[in-house]
């Protein structure tokens, strides 16, 4: 059994049966040994025996009662036990519940006795509560046993249970992991007078983050790029970026200003998802004619354009409220010319908020230098595995805790 599952205990009402049983196996027997069969008819016999199963549910009402009293009261402190200290507790507080249960039992048993024979008299003998002791113990252990057994199928059926679950969740991620990377280009577009290239690496089976690329106009001269980063990871995170990725596509359809497209995908965003869940997103048009980029950048990192060997900064004026927190939002956009050489770097945060093992950030301003080493002629792809390799030499073997999405466009 998996060392992380819980222990789990019979219910309440199968415990309460188990000890029953055993009271019932103590009375029978303790009838047996002191009953006394040849004076007695058959009805008084009946009655001999009753008096011997109540006096054993009568003591064993006392171990229920402590051990109600135990479980209930302390029941916070026994679960942070060890399983073996809390059945020893346990045994104590039974052998403690026993032993009142036998004190009470010269004034109880005298009263029922009092009912069933009333001329006859009443008194715990030495060699009968000695056989009692034995016999509580004999089968206490039993008992004990037979708990332990079925407790130990109920944990073994808990474990196969959550094992079955963990597998299923897995297989859902697997297949949620397949349906959001098969959303995301599979392979660099060919776009005239470009190179470009994108990779998405989530830090878990499935992820917040997503891009994609998809034409906006029929004679294909304006070509559209999506960074997508939405808050938390997982299955959520994903279906929430996919949710994102479908409504730029359809906004697309319709604009091809990139502030229009994100204002009107923030619509839906704002009333579709909860309020702990937003996306940050930028998305950038580039007029492959003229050379020309326009972007609007919803909380998403600003591009670097690196020319010349610097690298700037691309910001955009106004809000930058990612979208799904807040409705009617304005987004403004900018105009970037675009030269021969130049190079457009589209990330998310995962890149420059990688963080090795002294709690260190890798920082935009180590992106940047890598990138004024570069040479004109670097290709997109290459520039990409780049920055990956420097980011995994960062954090060495610390694990990469956020998503990571980067798309390098070189300009011819």
């Amino acid at each position: 059994m998996n060392s992380s599952t819980p222990f789990k205990r019979l219910s309440p009402l199968k415990e309460v049966l188990v000890w029953f049983l055993i009271a019932t196996a103590i009375g029978v027997t303790m009838w047996l040994i002191y009953g006394v069969y040849d004076d007695l008819t058959s009805a008084d016999l009946l009655k001999e025996l009753t008096i011997y199963l109540v006096f054993s549910y009568f003591v064993f009402a006392h171990i229920f009662g402590l051990q109600f009293i135990l479980h209930n009261v302390f029941g916070n402190s026994l679960s942070k036990l060890k399983r073996i200290w809390d059945e020893a507790v346990s045994w104590l507080v039974a052998l403690a519940g026993f032993f009142l249960g036998m004190i009470n039992l010269n004034w109880f048993g005298a009263w029922v006795v009092g009912i069933l024979f009333p001329e006859a008299d009443f008194a715990l003998s030495g060699e009968w509560l000695t056989y009692s002791v034995i016999l509580f113990f004999v089968v206490g252990l039993i008992g004990t046993f037979i708990l332990s057994y079925f407790t130990m199928r109920l944990n073994i059926s808990e474990s196969y249970r959550i094992l079955y679950e963990q597998e299923r969740l897995k297989n859902e991620m697997e297949t949620a992991r397949e349906m959001q990377m098969g959303l995301m280009p599979d392979k660099a577009p060919e776009v005239k007078g470009f190179s470009m290239s994108g990779v998405c690496l989530p830090a878990t089976e499935t992820g917040g983050d997503c891009f994609d690329y998809l034409w906006l106009d029929d004679d294909r001269s304006l070509f559209g790029i999506a960074v997508i980063d939405v808050s938390g990871k997982g299955l959520k995170a994903a279906m929430t970026s996919v949710m994102a990725s479908g409504l730029i596509h359809r906004e697309s359809g319709s604009h091809h200003s990139p502030a229009q497209i994100l204002r009107n995908t923030n619509h839906p965003m704002v009333r579709k998802t909860e309020k702990t869940t937003f996306a940050a997103m930028l998305f950038a048009a580039i007029d492959t004619r003229k050379k020309l980029l326009k972007f609007a950048n919803a909380g998403q990192m600003p591009p670097l354009l690196l020319r010349n060997g610097k690298v700037e900064e691309l910001t955009v004026d106004g809000v930058r409220l990612p979208l799904g927190i807040k409705g009617n939002v304005q987004y403004d956009e900018r105009n970037v010319p675009l030269k021969s050489g130049d190079l457009l770097l589209f990330y998310t945060d995962g890149v420059n908020e990688t963080i090795n093992s002294r709690n260190e950030m890798f920082g935009i301003e180590r992106i940047k230098k890598l990138l004024a080493k570069l040479d004109k002629e670097t290709g997109a792809s290459t520039i990409i595995d780049a920055i990956i390799q420097e980011t995994k030499a960062f954090r060495k073997e610390h694990p990469q805790y956020d998503d990571l999405t980067i798309v390098a466009v070189r300009v011819e």
